[in-house]
């Protein structure tokens, strides 16, 4: 009879116990980029994203032992995972307790009856956090042309005439500074500031009436020098970003802009004659400063290679475009446009 209720025991008990070994410790990721290492030595075995549950099967004062998962080639391998990394998925149980590299064995206090010191290995377990603000300074050149025409009226010998200014601003060096700051790991507001000048020559093309018949005009064409050409632009922009390494990262963006143009426009011109004024020579022209603001876009993208945790070297490409109607002499205007492709790089800052 005794030993019928012995058996009798050890068959209920065996079912808890099969239980109890199949319990298993689980926790989940709670950092970007968490750290991975052996068990033996401060070797790296990979990183693991936030979220990642992970099977936990030791556990000391600053370490737990985890099962390497597949994604980094494991297959049961051991590695070690900082505890403030992990968080332990709810209903699961801690692991058992035993000593780890660098870690104290339960219970041991340390000599002297002080604290153990820190291992200089348990800081390279706590990844960096991103750091969330960036700078860009690029020097950059506008490769794209703009043309455009004026053409204005006036009178002379009793007849009225025209003459047409043909514009060409060609491509040159530009300036380019920007700055903004993370919301996600992945998307980033920021604005960027551009300036481009250009000195060029415009072509000037009229009819001026003779001084003695009438309908019997006189071609003259000119070449105007040194016309200055500014554009300043400010970019609101949204970034989306992509980080292969820590040290690598490229990103895409686009927003509206704001372009102020600063343009030389020719309002008049001289000529020379004589007698019997047959012929018409260009002499000169009269100039001003017209100015006008308006509104645009800007798309572009960058890659980026950081040195050090903090300095970079960058290349961009960006677009950008308005179209304006800067004012001409008579109270006109004239559709102009601005911006253009820009390529350049630079140096890249995070903090």
């Amino acid at each position: 009879m005794k030993l019928s209720l012995f058996v009798l025991i050890a068959c209920l008990a065996l079912p808890l116990q099969a239980r109890a070994g199949q319990a298993q410790s689980q926790g989940r990721v709670v950092v970007e980029s968490a750290i991975i290492w052996r068990t033996d030595t401060s070797i790296l075995i990979g990183t693991v994203r936030m979220g990642t549950v992970l099977d936990l099967t030791a556990r000391s004062d600053r370490w737990y032992e985890v099962t390497v998962p597949s994604s980094l080639g494991g297959r049961g391998e051991r590695g070690l995972i900082a505890r403030s990394q992990v968080q332990l998925l709810p209903g699961s149980t801690e692991p058992p307790e035993r000593p780890l590299r660098g870690s104290t064995a339960p219970g041991s206090p340390a000599r002297g009856g002080r604290a153990p010191a820190q291992p200089t290995v348990t800081r390279r377990t706590r990844p960096q956090p991103m750091l969330p603000g960036f700078v860009s300074v690029n020097g950059t050149y506008q490769t794209r042309t703009t043309d455009f025409q004026d053409t204005e009226a006036f009178r002379v010998n009793a007849e009225d005439s025209e003459f047409t200014t043909a514009y060409t601003i060609t491509s040159g060096p530009s300036f380019d500074v920007g700055a903004g700051g993370l919301v996600t790991n992945h998307f980033a507001i920021g604005g960027a500031f551009t300036r481009f000048s250009q000195t060029s020559p415009a072509v000037l093309t009229g009819a001026v009436p003779h001084p003695f018949f009438f309908n019997r005009p006189r071609q003259v064409t000119g070449t105007v020098d040194a016309l200055n050409r500014e554009e300043l632009a400010g970019h609101l922009q949204a970034r989306f970003l992509w980080s292969f390494t820590p040290r690598v990262r490229a990103s895409a963006f686009g927003g509206p802009s704001i372009f102020r143009v600063t343009q030389d426009i020719v309002t008049n011109f001289s000529y020379g004659e004589s007698y019997p004024y047959d012929v018409a020579t260009f002499a000169g022209a009269t100039t001003a400063t017209s100015k006008k603001t308006g509104i645009g876009y800007n798309a572009g993208g960058d890659a980026t290679v950081f040195v050090t945790r903090r300095i970079g070297a960058g290349f961009s490409v960006t677009f950008a475009r308005a179209t304006l109607k800067v004012p001409t002499a008579g109270g006109r205007t004239v559709d102009v446009d601005a911006g253009g492709v820009q390529v350049g790089g630079g140096l890249r800052l995070r903090f």
